[in-house]
């Protein structure tokens, strides 16, 4: 995918428009587990899914927002769906597959180990030991709050910001990365 600043200039032109962004105006990446920093604003460099952002843009309203959107040109080239995940964890077969050579050479976020107790230990004096192969399509808890939030800069550089959030200290920690 690419949506650069080339590919908005009718939108900018647009009656109304205070603002077009890309996410190459915000490439910083940031997490909602501050360990974890894998998430953009706006898509940088290419989509994940149908519905990934690449662009917002700032309007005296509503209408004029999305006239302007529909203004922005965006290239975007198909790439192979890959759905077993074997397959993404072993980036030569992932290289091959997509016909391309990855730059950070992998598809792996975070390692992450958890153990509790002697595993060992309890599996050798378990009754019965059941091992297989298992998959889970995933889920998602269904929020409440609204998914917004909204600042004001006071006139001595005082941000103030309202946001529905469950943990607001990791809120404080990407506030205070940006300049």
């Amino acid at each position: 995918m690419r949506a650069s600043a080339a590919s908005t200039p009718r939108a900018r032109a647009l009656a109304g428009v205070h603002a077009v962004i890309t996410g190459a105006d915000m490439p910083i990446r940031y997490g909602v587990i501050p360990w974890t920093p894998d998430e953009n604003a706006l898509a940088v460099e290419k989509v994940r899914f149908i519905g990934d952002e690449v662009a917002a843009v700032a309007a005296v309203d509503e209408d004029t927002a999305n006239a302007a959107l529909e203004l922005i040109d965006v290239d975007y080239e198909v790439l192979p769906a890959l759905f077993e995940p074997e397959v993404v964890v072993d980036v030569d077969e992932l290289e091959r597959r997509i016909g391309r050579v990855l730059v950070d050479r992998g598809n792996v976020s975070k390692h992450v180990r958890l153990e509790f107790g002697d595993v060992d230990a309890a599996l050798a004096s378990a009754d019965i030991v059941i091992e297989g192969e298992y998959r889970f399509h995933g889920s998602t808890h269904a929020p409440i709050e609204p998914h917004c939030a909204v600042a004001t800069v006071a006139p001595d550089g005082v941000l103030t910001l309202w946001s529905a959030t469950q943990i607001t200290h990791y809120v404080h920690r990407a506030i205070a990365r940006c300049t």
